[in-house]
């Protein structure tokens, strides 16, 4: 190798200062401009595209995050709006309750419910209720906070009955009870003796029981006041808006889960269930 070959290799070196070609008289103009070349590498452009994506992902994970944390929030409160104090007695039937929003009867209105007693008005008062007493499995009896008693001959089967259905037949004892002619019996069975209670008087105890479940469940609808057409003054009105359990499906539930008694059929004997 002779001296000029060396030295020809050590200028044409990448790493020379020496050997970076001459721009040529575009490129040079172009440079001056500030133009781009279509040989350069666009990575200035690149790099403010990709930084605009991270920020419009990082800013859409935080909408995000604050969405979720907003929406739990939200149902975390009406939680605890809705169960503030004690926590809700576990029921079977709770599984197939669903709501409805239903308007009351209008003041002066009539229903099949109404009227001077007849056979049509008992038929519609009973079938409120005639579904009787229900039958639930062991595992369900377990979790129930009042222990119940096992259905003799049924394999698994525990004695219950759905409250609003004794709360019913004490309604419809205290509508017969206006009506004596009709329901004598109602009258004569009003004092029974129990050995366990002494006198027990049902209308009393009917009473109460519908008092206390009026004010266990206390409607919280807000009746408006409306000035009729034909008045000078305003007057309440009982056509309201209700958010109602669906009592349908509530009685489908005690079909569903009916057991070989009917309402207020039964006596306990020795802690087996008999027919009275």
């Amino acid at each position: 190798m002779t001296i000029f070959s060396s030295f020809r290799g050590a200028i044409e070196s990448p790493s020379n200062p020496l050997s970076t070609p001459l721009l040529d008289d575009e490129d040079e103009e172009n440079k001056r401009s500030g133009a781009v070349s279509p040989t350069d590498e666009p990575h200035d452009v690149l790099t403010f595209s990709r930084r605009a994506e991270m920020y419009m992902f990082a800013s859409l994970a935080v909408n995000l995050i604050l969405l979720v944390a907003a929406v739990y929030a939200g149902v975390q409160r009406s939680l605890m709006v809705r169960w503030e104090g004690a926590s809700q007695v576990y029921t079977p039937v709770l599984d197939s309750i669903t709501h409805t929003r239903a308007v009351f009867t209008p003041l002066l209105a009539k229903t099949k419910w109404h009227g001077p007693p007849n056979d049509a008005v008992d038929r519609a008062w009973e079938d409120l209720y005639d579904t009787g007493i229900s039958a639930i499995s062991g595992a369900q009896a377990s979790l129930l906070l009042n222990k119940t008693t096992p259905i003799a001959g049924l394999e698994d089967k525990y004695i219950v009955s759905l409250d609003v259905f004794h709360q019913l037949h004490c309604l419809n004892t205290l509508r017969k009870f206006q009506h004596p002619k009709r329901y004598p019996y109602v009258v004569q069975q009003r004092y029974r003796e129990d050995k366990g209670y002494g006198t027990i008087d049902h209308i009393d105890h009917c009473i109460q029981a519908i008092r206390e479940t009026l004010m266990c469940h206390a409607d919280r609808t807000l009746d408006p006041y409306v000035k009729p057409s034909d008045r000078n003054r305003t007057q309440v009105s009982f056509e309201s808006y209700h958010t109602c359990r669906d009592f349908g499906a509530i009685q489908q539930w005690a079909r569903d889960n009916q057991s070989p008694f009917k309402f207020s059929d039964t006596v306990l004997a020795h802690g087996s269930l008999v027919p009275a």
